[in-house]
C-alpha cells in the first residue's frame, strides 16, 4: 500500500476536505486558484458533481449517504493525468493514481490545499478524509481468499464465495476519527478485490493542525492494511515487478 511493497497494488490516494454549505459561494475562487496552479495543473474541465449528506453520518453508515443535489465540478489535470483536483462549493479533494512515497504526497497536498485555503472566506470544516484504495486482481490469488486477507466472509455452508462486500467502520477517539474499511467485489468488476481504507475526522475543530492529523491518519491506515493481509499477500506485494 506504501512505499514498503515493490509491487503494489495501490489504485488510488486521495486527500478530502469537506466544508459547510454556502449558499454565497463565489464561483470566481476557482479560477483564481487555477491562476496559481495552472502550470503543473495544465488542463481543466467541468462536470456536474454530487454533493453527499454528510452531517449525519454517525446515524447511517457513511458510504451509504444518499447525495442530496448536484452541483458543478471543476477538474484540474496534471500534464501526466495523474494527479488532479476536484473542487465543488463544498469540498476540496487531491487525487493520486500514481504514489510513490507519504513524503511527496504530504508536501503536495499541503502545498495545494493551502493555497485553496487563503482564497476561502471563513469556512467551517465539516470532515477531511484521507483515503487508500488498493485494487487486488483475482487472478493473483491461487487459493482461497481467507488465505490472503484477515477480513474473508465466512459462511456456514462450505462452498466458494465468488464475490463478497464487508463494511466496518472502526473508532479512532483518541484522534477524533473514524475508519471505514471496506473489502470485496466492486459493482463494477468483480474480477478485482478491493480493499479500500477511508479514514475521516469525526470533530475536525479539535484538530489544529491537519498536517499531524494527516500523519497520524496514514500511520492508521498503514497498521490497519498490514493487520489485515497474510504472508501469502506479502509474498505477492513483494515480488520485483
Amino acid at each position: 500500500m506504501t512505499e514498503v511493497y515493490p509491487n503494489s497494488f495501490l489504485a488510488e490516494v486521495l486527500f478530502e476536505v469537506n466544508f459547510e454549505s454556502n449558499e454565497d459561494w463565489d464561483w470566481t475562487i476557482p479560477s483564481e486558484y487555477y491562476n496559481e496552479i495552472k502550470e503543473v495543473f495544465s488542463k481543466k474541465k467541468q462536470e456536474k458533481g454530487l454533493i453527499f449528506n454528510i452531517e449525519n453520518k454517525d446515524e447511517d453508515f457513511y458510504l451509504n449517504n444518499p447525495a442530496t443535489e448536484e452541483t458543478n465540478k471543476l477538474i484540474f489535470i496534471n500534464e501526466e493525468e495523474q494527479i488532479f483536483i476536484q473542487i465543488t462549493p463544498q469540498t476540496f479533494t487531491i487525487n493520486f493514481l500514481e504514489y510513490n512515497k507519504w513524503v511527496n504526497f504530504r508536501s503536495k497536498v499541503k502545498k495545494y490545499f493551502d493555497k485553496y485555503k487563503k482564497m476561502l472566506p471563513e469556512v467551517k470544516i465539516l470532515d477531511m478524509k484521507l483515503r487508500y484504495i488498493n485494487k487486488f486482481e483475482k487472478q493473483s490469488f491461487s487459493s482461497d481468499y481467507s488465505n490472503y486477507f484477515k477480513i474473508a466472509p465466512k459462511l456456514p455452508i462450505d462452498k466458494k464465495s465468488n464475490k463478497f462486500l464487508i463494511k466496518n467502520e472502526l473508532e479512532y477517539s483518541e484522534l477524533d476519527s473514524k475508519l471505514y474499511l471496506t473489502v470485496g467485489n466492486p459493482l463494477t468488476d468483480v474480477n478485482f478485490i478491493v480493499l479500500d481504507f477511508n479514514f475521516m475526522t469525526t470533530n475536525p475543530e479539535n484538530i489544529k493542525e491537519y498536517n499531524n492529523w494527516l500523519d497520524k491518519a496514514h500511520e492508521s491506515i498503514k497498521t490497519a492494511f498490514e493487520s489485515c493481509i497474510t504472508d501469502k499477500t506479502r509474498e505477492i506485494l513483494n515480488k520485483e515487478v
